[in-house]
Protein backbone atom coordinates (compact mmCIF):
# COMPACT_ATOMS: atom_id res chain seq x y z
CA UNK A 1 0.00 0.00 0.00
CA UNK A 2 1.06 3.42 -0.91
CA UNK A 3 1.09 6.44 1.48
CA UNK A 4 1.37 9.71 0.00
CA UNK A 5 3.21 12.14 2.34
CA UNK A 6 4.88 11.61 5.24
CA UNK A 7 4.60 8.02 6.18
CA UNK A 8 4.83 9.14 10.19
CA UNK A 9 2.01 11.95 9.72
CA UNK A 10 -0.34 9.63 7.66
CA UNK A 11 -0.06 7.34 10.54
CA UNK A 12 -0.55 9.43 13.11
CA UNK A 13 -4.01 10.90 11.37
CA UNK A 14 -5.03 7.18 10.41
CA UNK A 15 -4.72 6.71 14.81
CA UNK A 16 -6.02 9.94 15.67
CA UNK A 17 -8.89 8.99 13.23
CA UNK A 18 -9.32 5.30 14.92
CA UNK A 19 -8.90 6.69 18.39
CA UNK A 20 -12.04 9.52 17.90
CA UNK A 21 -13.80 6.43 16.41
CA UNK A 22 -13.37 4.01 19.43
CA UNK A 23 -13.76 6.77 22.12
CA UNK A 24 -17.34 7.70 20.32
CA UNK A 25 -18.13 3.92 20.49
CA UNK A 26 -17.06 3.13 24.03
CA UNK A 27 -18.78 6.38 24.83
CA UNK A 28 -21.62 5.55 23.54
CA UNK A 29 -21.91 1.57 24.73
CA UNK A 30 -21.63 3.28 28.45
CA UNK A 31 -24.51 5.83 27.70
CA UNK A 32 -26.51 2.39 27.00
CA UNK A 33 -25.98 0.84 29.50
CA UNK A 34 -26.51 3.51 32.00
CA UNK A 35 -29.85 3.94 30.45
CA UNK A 36 -31.05 0.60 30.80
CA UNK A 37 -29.95 0.89 34.99
CA UNK A 38 -31.93 3.21 34.70
CA UNK A 39 -34.97 1.92 33.10
CA UNK A 40 -34.75 -0.89 35.67
CA UNK A 41 -32.32 -3.26 34.07
CA UNK A 42 -30.48 -5.15 37.07
CA UNK A 43 -26.69 -4.14 37.25
CA UNK A 44 -26.03 -8.19 37.53
CA UNK A 45 -26.91 -8.30 33.63
CA UNK A 46 -24.38 -6.82 32.61
CA UNK A 47 -21.92 -9.34 34.28
CA UNK A 48 -24.02 -12.21 32.37
CA UNK A 49 -22.00 -14.39 29.74
CA UNK A 50 -24.08 -13.42 26.97
CA UNK A 51 -23.42 -10.14 27.45
CA UNK A 52 -20.53 -8.79 25.23
CA UNK A 53 -18.78 -5.57 27.44
CA UNK A 54 -17.23 -2.91 24.46
CA UNK A 55 -13.57 -3.03 25.74
CA UNK A 56 -11.80 -0.25 26.61
CA UNK A 57 -8.96 -0.70 24.29
CA UNK A 58 -9.39 -2.99 21.48
CA UNK A 59 -5.83 -4.02 21.60
CA UNK A 60 -6.01 -6.61 24.40
CA UNK A 61 -2.78 -7.71 24.49
CA UNK A 62 0.87 -6.32 23.32
CA UNK A 63 2.94 -8.95 22.50
CA UNK A 64 6.14 -9.61 25.47
CA UNK A 65 9.03 -8.11 24.08
CA UNK A 66 11.34 -11.16 23.31
CA UNK A 67 15.03 -9.57 24.28
CA UNK A 68 13.31 -8.99 27.54
CA UNK A 69 15.58 -10.60 30.57
CA UNK A 70 12.17 -12.11 32.17
CA UNK A 71 10.50 -13.84 28.72
CA UNK A 72 7.79 -15.74 29.36
CA UNK A 73 6.51 -18.20 26.29
CA UNK A 74 3.51 -17.53 23.86
CA UNK A 75 1.66 -20.04 25.89
CA UNK A 76 2.16 -18.40 29.20
CA UNK A 77 1.46 -15.00 27.75
CA UNK A 78 -2.06 -16.25 26.20
CA UNK A 79 -3.10 -17.85 29.59
CA UNK A 80 -2.27 -15.10 31.51
CA UNK A 81 -4.41 -12.75 28.85
CA UNK A 82 -7.14 -15.66 28.84
CA UNK A 83 -7.36 -15.10 32.75
CA UNK A 84 -7.23 -11.57 32.44
CA UNK A 85 -9.68 -10.97 29.63
CA UNK A 86 -12.42 -14.00 29.95
CA UNK A 87 -14.72 -12.47 27.48
CA UNK A 88 -12.13 -12.80 24.86
CA UNK A 89 -12.74 -16.17 24.82
CA UNK A 90 -16.54 -16.65 25.73
CA UNK A 91 -16.14 -18.00 28.98
CA UNK A 92 -15.73 -21.47 26.87
CA UNK A 93 -12.29 -22.57 27.73
CA UNK A 94 -13.04 -22.88 31.83
CA UNK A 95 -13.69 -26.20 33.43
CA UNK A 96 -15.74 -24.83 37.01
CA UNK A 97 -18.05 -22.61 38.02
CA UNK A 98 -15.35 -20.53 40.22
CA UNK A 99 -13.18 -19.79 36.98
CA UNK A 100 -16.06 -18.80 34.93
CA UNK A 101 -17.31 -15.61 37.55
CA UNK A 102 -14.06 -14.97 39.03
CA UNK A 103 -14.27 -11.54 36.88
CA UNK A 104 -17.55 -10.97 38.73
CA UNK A 105 -17.89 -8.14 41.10
CA UNK A 106 -17.79 -9.47 45.10
CA UNK A 107 -21.34 -7.93 45.09
CA UNK A 108 -22.72 -9.72 42.24
CA UNK A 109 -20.81 -13.28 43.21
CA UNK A 110 -22.90 -13.05 46.19
CA UNK A 111 -26.38 -13.02 44.19
CA UNK A 112 -25.65 -15.98 42.74
CA UNK A 113 -27.57 -18.97 43.24
CA UNK A 114 -25.46 -22.11 43.86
Amino acid sequence: MFLPGDVDSVADKIHARRRRAQESVSKRAVTLVKRHKRNGVRASLFYETGFWKYPAKVCHWIPEDPSALHQRSLEDQLARLDAAEPARLQWAHYTSDEERIAHVPAEVRDLLIP
